[in-house]
């Protein structure tokens, strides 16, 4: 009931952080260009939520339990909006 739409690499034909496969996802979401609010989910800084916040504008969430480096202060990852350690946390945001 969370989850309108899902890409994945191999539907995109890259890995991230190409944007093609964020692209594609504004692509399934929004046929008439209008300004979604999306959200990203990752554990990787930059390959999930650089490109995320870079080509969507998504509110980006970074799952520290998995990701192997973070420093949310520095400016490298500005573009990190809130961390989490597990997925549960999200509903609490919801």
């Amino acid at each position: 009931e969370f989850i309108d739409a899902i890409v994945t690499s191999e539907e995109s034909g890259i890995d991230k952080p190409n944007f093609n496969c964020f692209n594609l996802i504004d692509e399934k979401l929004n046929p008439q260009n209008k300004r979604l609010n999306y959200w990203m989910i990752g554990d990787d800084p930059i390959k999930d939520l650089k490109g995320a916040k870079i080509e969507l504008k998504a509110f980006t969430i970074l799952l520290k339990k998995f990701a192997k480096k973070s420093n949310h202060f520095s400016e490298e990852y500005s573009h990190i909006d809130y961390e989490i350690k597990d997925l549960s946390e999200i509903s609490r945001m919801i």
